[in-house]
């Protein structure tokens, strides 16, 4: 497994890691495990590059994450986030960058970040992570793969 993979991983994961390494002596894309097996564990998610199906749906994502790995709540006004949101101002797939900054904007606010896992494809795989931890892994980079900030990857595809 490529190291950048598995610092990520690691971090990622925390204590879900060790399962994940075992996993791994039978596959041949360990990115692709890593994506499948964090999103079982409900530490990373994904959206299509067009938006969530219904509103509220990434902040309830989020919310069950910050619940089960750190016991915290969202605690995000949606409706209020729904209604501030001119939808005819923005162009079709621009809405979940604007959704994810204003939810890293709020996890910010009590030291957790929105971490974006981009694999060069249309959609969006995003976790919650302690602005501690996101440190660590914001803004590795390898073959294809890139981990950051809703900020970095907005910059990479504006």
């Amino acid at each position: 497994m490529n190291l950048k993979l598995q610092q990520f991983a690691e971090v990622m994961l925390g204590s879900d890691y060790p399962e994940f390494e075992a996993m791994l002596r039978d596959w041949d894309e360990p990115a692709d495990v890593f994506i499948r097996f964090a999103d079982t564990k409900k530490r990373l998610a994904m959206e299509d590059w067009t938006g969530e199906c219904e509103d509220g749906e990434t902040a309830g994502v989020i919310d069950e994450m910050l619940v089960k790995h750190w016991n915290r709540r969202l605690d995000w006004d949606a409706d209020a986030y729904y209604h501030s949101v001119d939808a005819s101002k923005f162009s079709r797939g621009d809405h979940p960058q604007l959704l994810f900054k204003a939810l890293d904007e709020h996890l910010k606010t009590f030291s957790f970040r929105l971490v974006l896992f981009d694999i060069g494809g249309d959609c969006y795989y995003f976790g919650v992570l302690p602005k501690e931890e996101f440190d660590k892994v914001d803004g590795l980079s390898w073959e294809e793969y890139n981990v950051g900030s809703i900020d970095d990857q907005w910059e990479k595809n504006c």
